[in-house]
């Protein structure tokens, strides 16, 4: 079964979060015996790790693995070989993941009730419209991080709770990652 921790909650993320250029860090892992359904495999770590040096976050992730129960590995996208004396053939490959760009199609169904402003005009329109859509991109870079799911509620809750104009019944969003809904 597969585990979200914040990154703090480990000292090898936080030694990644402190190397130059790192913007954020991740740790997905399954501690358990028990193979898992996000890789199907047991005892492994996932540091998801945008920006920085390769090289750097994969000693980082050696080094941070040294110290953990044996048979504990590293899985991810990208691999580095790593230069050790002490493992056969001289080194050992870790792996981490970056994450990839993602587009995503966002769309908003407001249902209007009695008290939404009637000013009608293109250019009222036009604010409005802007509005909803700063809203949805405040809410992708303050409430979404690496790795993080885009849950369609919660980004509801967000611009309802964000939008400022009266009148709003209901927000509704579809959200796809291949076709605009």
């Amino acid at each position: 079964r597969a585990r979200w921790r914040a990154a703090a909650d480990d000292d090898t993320a936080a030694a990644i979060g402190k190397l130059s250029g790192v913007q954020s860090v991740r740790l997905i892992e399954n501690p358990t015996g028990v193979p898992d359904g996000y890789w199907g495999a047991t005892h492994w770590v996932e540091y998801m790790v945008e920006g920085g040096d390769n090289d750097e976050i994969a000693l980082t992730i050696h080094q941070g693995l040294s110290g953990r129960a044996k048979g504990v590995h590293s899985i991810g996208n990208t691999t580095v070989f790593v230069v050790d004396a002490d493992y056969v053939g001289g080194g050992i490959v870790e792996r981490f993941t970056r994450p990839v760009l993602v587009t995503t199609y966002v769309e908003l169904t407001i249902t209007k009730g009695p008290d939404y402003p009637s000013d009608g005009s293109a250019e009222a329109e036009t604010a409005r419209l802007a509005l909803y859509r700063d809203q949805v991109e405040a809410f992708y870079s303050e409430q979404i991080g690496t790795g993080d799911k885009l849950i369609p509620f919660k980004l509801e809750s967000y611009v309802d709770s964000n939008i400022g104009i009266a009148g709003i019944e209901e927000i509704t969003a579809k959200v796809d990652t291949i076709t605009p809904p």
